[in-house]
C-alpha cells in the first residue's frame, strides 16, 4: 500500500503444564493459561509488521508484538541441584509464564560486502521470571510483578574476502524490575550489554571453520546483580549431501 508492505498477525494459544511428584505422596503442581475466560488474554498474542524501502539499499521496519515465555523444566522442578560446592538451585513449581510486549524501529542499510542492522525496541514483561536468592542461600526463580526494558541492538555484518564473514553484534539496554515474594520487595534497575563475535571461512571441499565469541555484562535481577559470563566456541564442518530440487 503506497510502497508500505505489512503483515498482521494473531495466534491463539493454550498452555497447559502438570507435573507430578511420586515420592511425596503423589503430590502435583501445575499451570494452565487460560483457565477462565477471566485470563482469556493470556491466550491471544497479536502481531504488526510494517516496512518501506527508502531506497534501494535502505528499509526501515517497525514491529509490535506479544509473545509468552514459559518456564522450563529445570525451572519448575522442586528439588535441591548442587551446582557446585557452595551453590545450589531449587526449582519453583508455582511459577507461571511470563507475559511480553515488544515494540522495535529497525534501520537495515544494504552495503557492497554485507550489512548494517540497527533497532532501538522496548519490552514490557509481565508476571516476569527471574532470579531470587532465599536466605538459605538457595537459588530459584520467581515471577516478578513487572519489568520494563529499553535500549537498542546492532548488527554488523561483512564480507572480508571471498569465503570468510564476519558478524558482529552489540546489545545495550536499560531495565527495571520489581519483585513481591514472600514478604520482600524489591526493585533494581540499571544497564546491560552483552556483545557477540562470529567469524566463519568456507574450506575446499565443503568443509567450513566457525569461530564465535559471546559475552554478557552481569544482569540486573530484584535483589542486585548476577556475574558477568563469556565463552567462545571453535567448530568444523562438512556437507556431505547436495539435495537437487
Amino acid at each position: 500500500m503506497k510502497g508500505i508492505n505489512y503483515a498482521l498477525g494473531l495466534r491463539v494459544e493454550d498452555s497447559y503444564y502438570k507435573g507430578t511428584l511420586k515420592n511425596k505422596n503423589d503430590s502435583s503442581f501445575l499451570y494452565h493459561y487460560p483457565s477462565t475466560l477471566n485470563n482469556l488474554m493470556n491466550a491471544i498474542f497479536p502481531s504488526l509488521f510494517i516496512s518501506k524501502k527508502l531506497t534501494e539499499k535502505q528499509e526501515i521496519q517497525f514491529n509490535v508484538s506479544r509473545k509468552i515465555n514459559r518456564p522450563g523444566f529445570r525451572q519448575l522442578m522442586p528439588f535441591i541441584i548442587a551446582l557446585d560446592p557452595k551453590n545450589y538451585l531449587i526449582g519453583n513449581p508455582n511459577l507461571t509464564p511470563e507475559f511480553i510486549t515488544l515494540s522495535e524501529l529497525n534501520f537495515n542499510q544494504y552495503l557492497k560486502n554485507g550489512n548494517l542492522f540497527f533497532s532501538l525496541f522496548y519490552r514490557n514483561t509481565q508476571n516476569p521470571i527471574t532470579a531470587f536468592i532465599q536466605p538459605s542461600a538457595v537459588d530459584t526463580s520467581i515471577n516478578g510483578k513487572q519489568s520494563h526494558t529499553i535500549g537498542m541492538d546492532n548488527t554488523f555484518k561483512y564480507t572480508l574476502f571471498k569465503g570468510f564473514e564476519a558478524t558482529f553484534n552489540m546489545n545495550l539496554f536499560y531495565v527495571r524490575i520489581n519483585a513481591n515474594y514472600k514478604s520482600v520487595i524489591a526493585t533494581n534497575e540499571g544497564f546491560n550489554y552483552n556483545g557477540k563475535l562470529n567469524l566463519a571461512y568456507k574450506l575446499p571441499k565443503s568443509f567450513s571453520l566457525q569461530l564465535s565469541g559471546n559475552y554478557e555484562s552481569p544482569r540486573i535481577i530484584p535483589q542486585g546483580k548476577t556475574k558477568e559470563m563469556y565463552f567462545a566456541d571453535f567448530g568444523i564442518s562438512k556437507d556431505l549431501f547436495k539435495f537437487m530440487t
